[in-house]
């Protein structure tokens, strides 16, 4: 009989042989022969430490429990407690949770030090607690209480217990569920894992090796050439953003054919119908281990709908590595990092604009964010600013690819490109503390097709980022801000990641009147869910009270937007003709004073920014301005004619 308080290197060694063990060690991604000792006993106390110290419990129960399913993990829930819930505000809300008697944990004002720091202290703790909660019936409401806390914290070996229904009774909830249940409404997801082998002949393996309802199947072959020439067409297309919205669809049927043949579509459909009678729905986490198939853009998915498009199907890049997770409250301020760069020998980029967008979009939260912005960022600053451990870094620049190694690009001393690569960029961010970066660059979701590591945003998650958010065409200006606003207002304020960017594209999709810039924007994950956070009641709140504000975002002030187009005109001065450059700046600056007075005239203002527009017009250099200008004029028509 299994009793509370025992360990799994107890029940490994009475039913794994030592070559049993080696496997359950190649599972997990640990070293057998660092492993001390030589019997089964020995193998398994080692194993047992180093999980625990490398706060990885969850994943060798959930590998166990793969290799014996008599394996009852019931046992050990208070080992992740012990483990994982560090702090004591956190074990003493677990017992609130679930109405036990609380004063049985003994927690006064002076043990609390010592929940944190004693290890022998807090196990006993958490021992406390399950063997409270067991004498009342409460297991399982335990372990899924433990997931609310701690929804990072891999409970696969316990998925019986998450899977069951909430209780039907309002009054059987928890004051912190019922609180939570009525303070969110984003979707609840269970993962739909999807992978993609190396090549083998003409073809590649596809299976589902992952899926709520534990449907089995084989790898299923399929034949794919990225390089026909009909479909690299289709491809440079968009990523010259010249194509047209029945591209995107083309693109996206030959995605889904080749990733959703029938074996994997029939599993598909039946685990979205389960979820969908549940009130969840299914994350598709797609693995790609084919280097030359990972820089496609899988995004475009399309079954007579785009999956990615859709909320209940977040489409996700998934890289499975290792994950403790921290706690996850939601951070008191909440900090960004903006790091903008814009070096003199690279095209022009509406950095301005975007930096504005951001400041606007985060007002909302008032103090409860603190927003850091490195204008001219090069390495050292990113690297100095990167100590005060933000939560948020959002990288505002260009991105390249070179010789197959893919960079951002920062500024050197002179004001110049300064590239920092995927390795650079690894060492750069590892333990830095940050959750999610965000590349707002072309380029940066580019994997070289010999190693699909060196794009930057997978070597971010190698360095332990949970998500990173990266570009995989260049992004049209408007809907580049479009996509900041959203991101922002739902990721800031608990939504899961893959809502926040599924809410991003939908936004883009609608909003910026495109039919395939939405699918720009890749999310990698290495945590296993979208949770980054907890959502906060007070920060739900500010969202709510933003949204219902409908506050106007969608086009951007007409000072900022003629400063950015003074900047713009700035960087291509040389090839422009000296009276023409004279002239120009001239007109800009005399709207630009305009605009100032109040109230504005929006006459003047229009004269002279077509004057601008006029004598820009005949020149090559400048024919990007165009669109900025005409943005500017038509901001200008709405202004009261004085």
């Amino acid at each position: 009989m299994l009793l509370i308080g025992e360990q799994p290197a107890k029940f490994i060694a009475e039913n794994f042989s030592l070559e049993e063990i080696q496997t359950l060690c190649a599972t997990i991604g640990a070293s057998y022969e660092n492993l001390a000792g030589s019997t089964p006993p020995s193998k398994a106390r080692e194993l047992q430490s180093l999980m625990e110290r490398n706060m990885r419990l969850g994943d060798l129960l959930e590998a166990i429990r793969l290799y014996k399913d008599f394996f009852d993990p019931t046992p050990y829930i208070y080992l992740l407690i012990y483990k994982h819930l560090r702090k004591p505000e956190t074990i003493v809300q677990l017992c609130q949770d679930l109405r036990l008697d609380c004063g049985k944990l003994k927690l006064t004002s002076n043990d609390l030090f010592a929940y944190e720091h004693n290890d022998n202290f807090r196990r006993e703790k958490a021992l406390i607690l399950q063997i409270n909660a067991a004498d009342n019936g409460l297991t399982s409401a335990l372990v899924q209480a433990i997931h609310r806390h701690h929804p990072n914290l891999n409970l696969n070996a316990y998925q019986g217990i998450l899977d069951a229904p909430p209780p039907q009774n309002a009054d059987e909830l928890s004051p912190t569920t019922a609180s939570t249940q009525e303070s969110t409404s984003f979707m609840l997801y269970e993962n739909f894992d999807l992978r993609v082998g190396r090549k083998s002949g003409d073809s590649y393996p596809v299976e589902v090796t992952r899926n709520p309802n534990n449907n089995e199947m084989y790898p299923v072959d399929q034949p794919f050439d990225p390089e026909d020439y009909d479909f690299a067409d289709l491809v440079s297309y968009l990523e010259a953003l010249v194509a047209k919205g029945k591209d995107a669809v083309e693109v996206g049927k030959k995605m889904h054919d080749f990733l959703f043949p029938p074996a994997v579509n029939q599993i598909l459909f039946s685990n979205r119908q389960s979820m969908r009678d549940q009130g969840k729905g299914l994350r598709i986490r797609l693995r790609v281990d084919a280097p030359e198939l990972s820089a496609l853009p899988w995004e475009y998915c399309y079954a007579d709908e785009f999956l990615a498009l859709k909320r209940d199907t977040p489409f996700v890049r998934y890289i499975p590595r290792s994950f403790a997770a921290d706690e996850l409250n939601a951070p008191n301020p909440m900090k960004v990092l903006v790091a903008i760069a814009a070096p003199k020998d690279q095209a022009p980029l509406s950095v301005k604009q975007e930096e504005s967008r951001i400041r606007k979009t985060l007002a909302f939260l008032g103090d409860r964010v603190q927003l850091t912005v490195i204008p001219n960022a090069t390495a050292s600053k990113l690297q100095g600013a990167l100590a005060v451990r933000p939560h948020i870094l959002h990288f505002i620049g260009h991105g390249t690819v070179d010789n197959g190694r893919s960079s951002i690009i920062l500024e050197d001393s002179t004001g110049n490109s300064a590239p920092l690569d995927a390795d650079q960029m690894m060492y750069l961010m590892g333990n830095t503390g940050v959750k999610v970066v965000i590349l707002n660059a072309c380029k940066t979701a580019k994997q070289d097709a010999r190693n699909a590591i060196l794009g930057v945003a997978p070597a971010l998650v190698q360095a332990e980022i949970p998500a990173v958010i990266a570009m995989q065409f260049n992004v049209p200006d408007k809907t580049a801000l479009g996509f900041t606003r959203d991101l922002y207002r739902f990721l800031v304020s608990g939504f899961p990641l893959d809502t926040a960017v599924t809410e991003m594209r939908i936004g883009a999709f609608i909003g910026a009147g495109d039919r395939y810039f939405w699918g720009i924007p890749v999310l990698f994950m290495r945590a296993p869910d979208g949770v980054i956070w907890q959502p906060d009641p007070e920060l739900l709140k500010l969202f709510e009270q933003a949204q219902a504000e409908a506050v106007n975002m969608d086009e951007p002030d007409l000072a900022e937007l003629l400063d950015e187009i003074h900047s713009d005109l700035e960087a291509i001065k040389s090839s422009l003709d000296s009276g023409d450059y004279e002239d120009s700046v001239d007109d800009l600056t005399g709207a630009q004073e305009l605009v100032k007075e109040s109230p504005p005239n929006a006459r003047r203002i229009r004269r002279k920014l077509e004057g601008v527009k006029d004598i820009l017009s005949h020149t090559d250099a400048a024919a990007e301005l165009a669109g900025k200008l005409e943005q500017a004029l038509s901001l200008v028509d709405v202004l009261p004619d004085s």
